[in-house]
């Protein structure tokens, strides 16, 4: 995957991740806060990524993750 499709997909889960952000923080500001910490995590590690796999799933556990150990 180019990185440039992979980027269109993160930008086409925002609204995805950003709702997710909210179940955990229950905070307008928290949640964009860790939606964008996410992005930004999976931007900056975008050749970790296996093509074929689970976008969604890798991008959730990346927000968990940043979420237990605080942004």
């Amino acid at each position: 995957m180019t990185t440039s499709d992979f980027q269109a997909q993160i930008i086409n889960l925002s609204d995805y991740i950003n709702g997710f952000a909210m179940k955990y923080t229950r905070n307008r500001d928290n949640a964009m806060d860790l939606a964008q910490e996410t992005i930004l995590r999976a931007f900056l590690n975008h050749e970790k990524f296996r093509t074929n796999t689970n976008l969604k799933g890798w991008l959730k556990i990346m927000m968990r993750n940043t979420f237990i150990n605080g942004i």
